[in-house]
């Protein structure tokens, strides 16, 4: 019989007070599922060295506050929930809470093979101490979840979890009135903001629609192969370029059956999934022809990578 076996690492937290010290052992880290954002949750056991006191007192009501960031340039991620806690001699128990957004979830992931290392900043304050002890003492945390554990921490999220795509948005205007006649990137990301913004208003056909404009509007911008070379070009021996202009020209055709009526488009029940699978393509494909690396076609409008938008999201 096979037995799976998960070594949990005992991190220690030591907060010195004046007249002893609080003793938070961290074990376990999970996330906790909830809607567009979660919750990371690390397990502890407390215990108080100065506890119980010669006056008969055995629990020291205390607050927990402090804050987490990730990663070696310790980036800021949030502030960590306000936790109360009784403190004993031994045997106290808690978790520590903090919210992440799914696109910070997912730049935690963003290299698997790497560790996800964390620093806490951590303040605990006693509530009525000892008359003379200075109520409040701070420290500072590492703290790291295996590649693997990680990885098993998202599958456990399951379809809560959304993929954020970023693409590159020039500075500039941001409504399209404002844009005037020329093909300009801004004006094609501005569609794809709207594309999303009426996905989310579950407007399905509508979404799907307004990213045949952004397309419409990249079309304008690269210079594509035309789409009777990736037609008649077998696929296999289709170029580099030519593989991304029969992509582009795959979402383009299933992006104007949302603005037709015939006798076939007719028949097309659009849901949240569709439109989330075309918003999230047509921001790939935005974000693809503005990458600057990209040698089969560069945009002829707007300054890509002046800025960078979150501009679509595929829910997972």
């Amino acid at each position: 019989m096979d037995w799976a076996v998960r070594l949990v690492v005992m991190i220690t937290a030591d907060l010195q007070f004046d007249h002893g010290r609080v003793r938070l052992d961290f074990d376990d880290a999970h996330l906790i599922r909830g809607i567009g954002v979660h919750a990371l949750s690390l397990s502890y056991r407390s215990s108080a060295d100065w506890l119980p006191m010669a006056d008969g007192t055995f629990t020291q009501a205390a607050m927990l506050t402090g804050s987490v960031r990730a990663g070696a340039t310790v980036a800021w991620l949030g502030a960590i929930a306000p936790t109360a806690l009784a403190l004993r001699e031994r045997g106290g128990t808690g978790s520590v809470l903090v919210t992440l957004s799914e696109e910070q979830i997912d730049a935690l992931g963003r290299e698997s093979a790497r560790d996800v290392e964390l620093r806490f900043t951590l303040q605990l304050s006693l509530v009525s101490p000892p008359p003379g002890v200075h109520p409040v003492a701070e420290t500072e945390l590492g703290y790291r979840i295996t590649a693997d554990r990680w990885s098993a921490m998202l599958d456990q999220l399951g379809t809560a979890l959304a993929i954020y795509l970023r693409v590159p948005a020039p500075l500039g205007a941001r409504a399209t009135s404002d844009l005037g006649e020329a093909p300009s990137l801004t004006r094609a990301v501005s569609r794809l903001r709207e594309a999303h913004d009426r996905a989310r208003d579950q407007q399905w056909a509508e979404a799907v629609s307004t990213c045949r404009s952004a397309l419409e509007e990249l079309r304008m911008l690269v210079d594509l192969p035309a789409e009777s070379r990736t037609r008649e070009t077998k696929p296999q021996n289709r170029a580099e370029d030519v593989r991304w202009a029969a992509l582009f020209y795959a979402v383009k055709g299933l992006a104007d059956a949302a603005s037709h009526n015939d006798a076939i488009t007719s028949e097309f029940r659009w849901s949240r999934a569709s439109a989330d699978a075309v918003v999230a393509s047509t921001g790939a494909l935005l974000a693809h022809y503005s990458d600057p690396t990209v040698a089969v076609a560069r945009p002829r409008g707007g300054s890509p990578g002046a800025s960078t938008s979150t501009a679509g999201e595929a829910a997972g």
